[in-house]
């Protein structure tokens, strides 16, 4: 009811709306005791004798959260995909730690690799492998030190791939990649396996500079 008569007096008077509410979002209003009539006023200002200073928020308290909805059904199963064919690594070598071919299994640990891909001499110097002269161009290679019959489990490997940089401790025609074996940390002649996946290319040519 008070609400309504409110809103009746702002339509009657043609009151200025841009000050009500005031800037703190507050509505003013003047109720007189006698015949209950109700005006709106601008905020500030005092109301006349005989009249009770009331206000209320334009907006009010926000609610408490509503109760938690139910669950939503649970999606339709997606369509399992293809199975993806299994990779073929396009050579692979089984290297002895004086950098020798391993030659067991039948010949069947090395793959497109021949004893003269390998570098392992005083040039390369210790725990250095270098290959070159592989039938295709490298795209990436993986390495794994070969600890079968070891005690010490403190071995490493890693292999660097021609980029266009010289691959240092190897000599010009074996700059296609460099396997470099650890022992507690620093390079030691270790057997390892290695496997190369190819470019379809050729291989970068070396640069200038070390690696």
């Amino acid at each position: 009811m008070i609400v309504a008569l409110a809103a009746l007096f702002i339509a009657v008077t043609g009151f200025a709306l841009a000050a009500i509410p005031g800037r703190d979002r507050v509505i003013h209003a003047c109720y007189k005791k006698q015949g209950g009539a109700l005006s709106v006023v601008a905020g500030g200002k005092k109301c006349p004798r005989g009249t009770r200073a009331l206000s209320w928020n334009q907006q009010g308290r926000t609610g408490a959260n509503g109760p938690k909805g139910a669950n939503g059904q649970a999606g339709v199963q997606g369509v399992e995909g293809k199975k993806g064919d299994a990779g073929t690594a396009v050579a692979y070598a089984r290297v002895a730690a004086n950098g020798t071919l391993e030659p067991g299994d039948n010949g069947k640990q090395n793959k497109n690799v021949v004893a003269g891909n390998v570098e392992h001499d005083a040039t390369t110097g210790a725990g250095h492998y270098c290959f070159g002269g592989l039938p295709f161009g490298v795209a990436s290679a993986m390495v794994s030190p070969d600890s079968a019959g070891d005690i010490n489990g403190n071995v490493g490997a890693s292999v660097a791939v021609q980029r266009g940089i010289n691959l240092g401790s190897c000599d010009a025609q074996h700059q296609q990649a460099r396997v470099t074996t650890l022992v507690g940390g620093l390079p030691v002649d270790h057997r390892f396996q290695i496997w190369f996946e190819a470019t379809g290319g050729p291989q970068i040519a070396p640069g200038v500079g070390g690696d």
